[in-house]
């Protein structure tokens, strides 16, 4: 439900099996996000989160940040 995501400014995913992100695109008002130990190739789905001021990703298979390049915040 979207008011439910529309809650949602802060999320940490460590050490899981999460392999996709389809779905952030709809955390518009996401603006911390850690992404730790996952096995996600792709952050293309954050492109769009214009309020994403912090992002870690770390410890994951994430080679290509250019999905992310332009955020400004």
């Amino acid at each position: 439900m979207q008011s439910d995501l529309d809650k949602l400014t802060t999320l940490n995913i460590y050490d899981n099996d999460i392999v996709n992100l389809t779905g952030m695109e709809h955390c518009t008002n996401l603006t911390e996000l850690q992404l730790c130990g996952s096995r996600l190739k792709d952050i293309s789905p954050l492109s769009g989160l214009t309020g994403l001021t912090k992002l870690w990703a770390y410890g994951g298979q994430i080679s290509d940040i250019s999905p992310v390049a332009g955020l400004t915040n």
